[in-house]
């Protein structure tokens, strides 16, 4: 009895080759009654044994290739963030700037980690190079005004050399104008 309106008989025979069974419901509607039958053979292991050992050569190709199969789809999992991470860090190579686009990896194992820390190793190293480039332009900026402060003084003072050398007009007093010449110099 499977429920108030259904109801299934099971009947089962064997003999030396397989068991039969067969199956019979009936369910109760309301104007009408259903009846179903469905027959069942099933044989013995004997039976079965030839077919299994025939059909193995089959189901080991079978598994070998979905092995492979999975196998690809696995290590393409794992190389993939990989060969990212190398073309990022190449980029980062020939990069003369020291710019790299940051590369998503997803994930909690080892290689996301390594992408994370390497992404934040290129966003430090991006950050150096932006400080040495500002400091290179505050040296050159200084070099530029002390070098202009440098050649008045430095000019003034070949002109009274040469003035000296030359004997031109009032210069050629050295006593007087050397002392002077050392003055500006120091």
């Amino acid at each position: 009895q499977i429920s108030d309106q259904t109801m299934v008989i099971e009947n089962a025979v064997t003999d030396q080759s397989a068991y039969y069974t067969n199956f019979i419901g009936i369910t109760r509607l309301e104007d009408e009654t259903i009846v179903s039958s469905y027959a069942v053979i099933t044989p013995t292991i004997e039976d079965i044994r030839p077919v299994m050992i025939n059909s193995l050569p089959l189901t080991i190709s079978v598994v070998f290739l979905l092995t492979l199969l999975f196998s690809q789809l696995f290590s393409y999992r794992i190389i993939s963030p990989i060969l990212k991470l190398t073309q990022q860090a190449e980029t980062m190579r020939n990069s003369r700037r020291g710019k790299a686009a940051i590369v998503e990896i997803h994930g909690n194992d080892e290689i996301s980690q390594l992408g994370h820390t390497l992404n934040e190793l290129y966003a430090h190293l991006q950050r150096n190079y932006q400080e040495l480039e500002a400091e290179n332009l505050r040296q050159e900026v200084f070099l530029r005004g002390s070098s202009h402060e440098l050649k008045t003084p430095l000019a003034a003072s070949m002109l009274l050399v040469n003035s000296m050398i030359d004997k031109v007009g009032k210069f050629r007093d050295t006593d007087q104008y050397l002392p002077e010449l050392r003055d500006q110099v120091k």
